[in-house]
């Protein structure tokens, strides 16, 4: 399990890299004005930590099979502490960036609060100890948030915002 852990790990570490790098190009704004206020900096926060948890859970996929993983219980077993760790990252993630969708107005302010409902509820079903076909509801509502955040982007017109 070793090398493959490593492996997910530094995938997920050279993709969250990638992620932050793009909108800027790869530079630092050296323009006094470049500084951004607490809804910002949570917002951001908030992304990536939701970021680098989906990256995390999209390689855990990916684990299961060149592991040849059974079942889930097993794979949660086998993923130890890090399936938690990241789960905790997930749902924090999620509330913050879900709270500062609402506070900055950028996105229409039902999909913070979607996106924030997603992950009490994601957290509500794990804590319930339900089966994992009845923990998808809570990555579905997630979803909604996401869409609506993108349809939201595809409506607005250059030079303006999402909103």
């Amino acid at each position: 399990m070793g090398r493959v852990m490593f492996f997910l790990l530094r995938m997920a570490f050279w993709l969250t890299v990638v992620c932050v790098l793009l909108p800027s190009g790869g530079t630092q704004s050296t323009s006094p004005d470049a500084q951004i206020d607490a809804v910002q900096a949570a917002s951001l926060a908030g992304a990536v930590a939701y970021g680098v948890a989906f990256v995390f859970y999209a390689g855990t996929a990916l684990y299961a099979v060149v592991a040849g993983t059974a079942d889930y219980p097993t794979l949660v077993r086998q993923l130890g502490v890090a399936y938690p760790v990241h789960g905790s990252l997930m749902i924090a993630g999620a509330l913050l960036f879900g709270w500062s969708v609402v506070r900055a107005g950028v996105f229409p302010r039902w999909t913070g609060i979607t996106l924030a409902a997603g992950a009490a509820l994601a957290l509500v079903l794990f804590v319930a100890d339900a089966p994992p076909i009845a923990q998808i509801a809570g990555n579905t509502v997630r979803n909604a948030a996401f869409i609506g955040m993108a349809l939201a982007t595809l409506r607005s017109r250059p030079g303006t915002g999402p909103a």
